[in-house]
C-alpha cells in the first residue's frame, strides 16, 4: 500500500479518535492553583452541558453547577467561587478541549500537506 495513503489514513484515524473522546471529558476543580483529585462526586449531564460539583463542607454537602451558557460566559473556561474552580464539561465554550481539538486538526492537516504537495 502507498506510504502516503497509509499516514492519510492514520492522521484520520487520529482524529476520530480525538473527536470520539473529546465529548467524554470529565469536571476538573482547582484549589488555591491546584487540580484536585476527583472525589467521585463531579458528574456531566449532557443534557445541560453542565459541570456538577458537590462539595462536603462540614456538615453540609453543596452543589455547584458549572453552566455553560451562563456562569461560564465571561471567560468562557470556569466560575470561581471563595474556594474553588469549577471547570465545565464541555469543549465548545468552557474546556480546555476546544483547544486540543482544534491541534489535532491543525497537525492533521500541516501532516497531509506535507504527504501530498
Amino acid at each position: 500500500m502507498n506510504t502516503k495513503i497509509v499516514v492519510a489514513l492514520f492522521a484520520c484515524a487520529f482524529l476520530t479518535v480525538g473527536a470520539v473522546v473529546q465529548p467524554m471529558l470529565s469536571c476538573h476543580s482547582i484549589q488555591d492553583g491546584r487540580a484536585l483529585a476527583p472525589s467521585g462526586f463531579e458528574t456531566c449531564k449532557p443534557d445541560v452541558a453542565a459541570c456538577v460539583k458537590k462539595i462536603n463542607k462540614g456538615s453540609k454537602r453543596e452543589t455547584h453547577v458549572c453552566d455553560r451558557d451562563h456562569k461560564c460566559r465571561a471567560d468562557k473556561k470556569h466560575v470561581s467561587d471563595d474556594e474553588y474552580d469549577y471547570y465545565c464539561c464541555y469543549s465548545d465554550k468552557c474546556n480546555s478541549a476546544a483547544s486540543l481539538g482544534a491541534g489535532l486538526i491543525a497537525v492533521s492537516a500541516v501532516t497531509i500537506k506535507m504527504i501530498f504537495l
